[in-house]
């Protein structure tokens, strides 16, 4: 009889940490789940996986030319980075230069020109 109940206690212990694993392996394999959601969801949205399609070149403003500065206006939309922008000397025209398409992200129109420096509607695209 106490051959039995060792056994029973026994059984009783092997289900209790088989119940435990069960729940550590369910607990890992939402946890796997949740990192698969950052990774595949969330992080994109906000990371350089993004930044060809993404990309905007902003109109910014600031009373000293060491900032700070303040977003003004979108100067060119999805696919233009890394701008570059100065005064043609003849003309007076604001010439800027940047990586990328352009708005729209076709072709390579890397130059655009403005009389003045403000923002998305004055920009117009210089395809010479």
């Amino acid at each position: 009889m106490l051959v039995l109940v060792l056994l029973l206690v026994l059984l009783v212990l092997v289900l209790l940490v088989l119940l435990v694993l069960l729940v550590l392996l369910v607990l890992l394999v939402l946890l796997v789940l949740l990192v698969l959601l950052v990774l595949l969801v969330l992080t994109p949205l906000r990371s350089l996986r993004n930044w060809g399609h993404a990309s905007q070149c902003v109109h910014a403003v600031s009373d000293s030319i060491a900032g700070p500065f303040v977003r003004h206006d979108l100067a060119l939309g999805p696919e233009c980075h890394n701008p570059s922008t100065l005064r043609h000397p003849q003309t007076g025209k604001f010439l800027m230069f940047h990586i990328g398409g352009g708005p729209g992200g076709k072709g390579s129109h890397f130059l655009h020109t403005a009389d003045s420096p403000a923002g998305a509607c004055c920009w117009s695209c210089c395809c010479c």
